[in-house]
């Protein structure tokens, strides 16, 4: 693994263990730290990819606080290792937005798992941070709300266009887009619902300029809610109907592809009509196919058999009626099982409501759940090595020191050699009778040099 992974421990034995542990899951790239000052005078030139935080340090700046500064202004993703449970502690700790929190003594297989989960989410939660910075650069405003007019979102562009002040208050979105000169009330909110108001232009008296909004409805089931999308243009100087769909077009197709699903548009003939980016890149990735505008939907998805085409064909057809369906599905590609969710659409369209197009919109999610899988196979499948009752372990330094046992090398000690265990003793003091310290010497050598050595 090529990431670099900075070690915040004043602990040498357990900084020794953590980067030992380290090495050992793949990431070979590890930087160790006693404080948190020595760590920050550094920071620039060792550019670290992710950070793991003892709290409790002995220096002047404590770990919360090293871990703020690093996630604040150098973007760098914090996983703290602590033996504080104390809820004011862990309180502190979650306000600080970091990435896990491993309580000591920590499991090597933990510790892989929290790593994979936080640069996981670190991920996912950059590719949101540019999906948002997209949505805030683009010229259209947009605004989101609910079936009851409540205001739920909007992005930078409508504070810009509709001269709305940074301290005020959301209520209603018809307060919000309208000002005073319309009302957003509940047959207006019907109409947009059912497909009969798809835009319409407004003059805003109080700021003297002229807008097209655009609305687009989209269904959750979950919440049981529908989500009104207004897009706002402002069409002050536009003298025609052709420059105002240009404007509308470009900023729709901006937001279409710079979604993170390949979306796939169709006809009843099952035509492909149109794609995005992602569509282009899930097609040549997974499928080893060129879209073609005009070309069977089916053609582009070499991985169907023939009894999921016609499964597809009867969803597809049931979406040109109105339904939505959301599909799990596994594909073996390129000898690999691959895991998608699919979301088989109805698009309306017209003051009918009437529905010419179906998208069909495709998500890898191969990651998140062979990692929830593996997590699994840890939890009901892996016991500690500590746990074991018959055989003695010890962990050491490269000083012979013992800097961990479980409670079978503590029994085993006591009664062999009438010692009671503890931290710090050299395992040297309990080589068997039956083996020469100079050779377990030797084998401990082997084992520094990476080998596997059982006698």
């Amino acid at each position: 693994m090529t990431k670099r992974i900075l070690v915040l421990e004043d602990d040498k034995t357990l900084a020794f263990i953590y980067m030992m542990f380290l090495e050992d899951i793949g990431y070979k790239d590890v930087l160790l730290f006693e404080s948190a000052e020595e760590a920050l005078a550094q920071i620039e030139s060792i550019n670290p990819d992710i950070a793991l935080v003892d709290i409790s340090l002995s220096g002047k700046m404590q770990g919360i606080e090293f871990a703020t500064v690093l996630q604040s202004e150098y973007d760098v993703p914090v996983i703290y290792i602590t033996g504080h449970t104390e809820d004011n502690i862990v309180q502190k700790a979650i306000r600080s937005n970091s990435y896990g929190y491993l309580i000591k003594p920590i499991d090597k297989n933990m510790l892989s798992v929290g790593l994979e989960l936080a640069l996981a989410k670190y991920k996912n939660d950059k590719e949101i941070g540019i999906e948002k910075l997209v949505v805030n650069k683009i010229d259209t405003g947009i605004v989101v709300s609910n079936q009851n007019g409540d205001f739920i979102f909007s992005n930078e562009a409508v504070k810009k266009l509709l001269s709305i002040p940074k301290n005020y208050q959301k209520k209603k979105v018809s307060e919000y887009i309208f000002g005073n000169e319309f009302t957003f009330d509940e047959n207006f909110i019907k109409k947009v619902i059912i497909g009969k108001l798809e835009s319409f232009e407004f003059y805003r008296n109080d700021i003297n300029k002229n807008f097209l909004i655009k609305f687009q409805t989209i269904k959750e089931p979950a919440k049981e809610q529908t989500l009104i999308f207004s897009f706002i243009y402002d069409i002050t100087g536009t003298k025609n109907i052709e420059d105002k769909q240009r404007f509308l077009d470009y900023s729709l197709r901006t937001i279409f592809d710079t979604s993170k699903d390949a979306t796939f548009i169709v006809d009843r003939n099952f035509l492909l009509v149109d794609f995005n980016e992602t569509a282009v890149s899930y097609s040549d990735e997974f499928w080893g196919v060129n879209l073609v505008k005009g070309k069977d939907i089916f053609k582009s998805f070499p991985a169907l058999q023939q009894y999921e085409i016609k499964e597809f064909e009867k969803l597809l057809n049931n979406s040109f009626d109105g339904i939505t369906h959301y599909l799990d599905r596994i594909f073996e590609i390129n000898g690999k099982k691959k895991y998608f969710k699919i979301n088989i659409f109805p698009i309306f369209s017209g003051s009918k409501h009437t529905i010419s197009l179906v998208g069909i919109s495709w998500f890898d999610n191969t990651y998140e759940v062979e990692l929830e899988q593996e997590l699994e196979e840890i939890k009901t499948e892996i016991k500690p090595l500590f746990d074991s009752s018959f055989q003695r372990f010890y962990l050491t330094d490269l000083q012979y020191r013992v800097v961990a046992f479980n409670k079978a090398a503590e029994e085993t000690i006591f009664k062999e050699f009438n010692h009671i265990l503890k931290k710090g003793d050299s395992v040297l003091n309990f080589v068997p009778k039956e083996m020469e310290i100079d050779d377990f010497r030797e084998k401990f050598k082997q084992a520094l040099n990476y080998e596997h050595v059982s006698f």
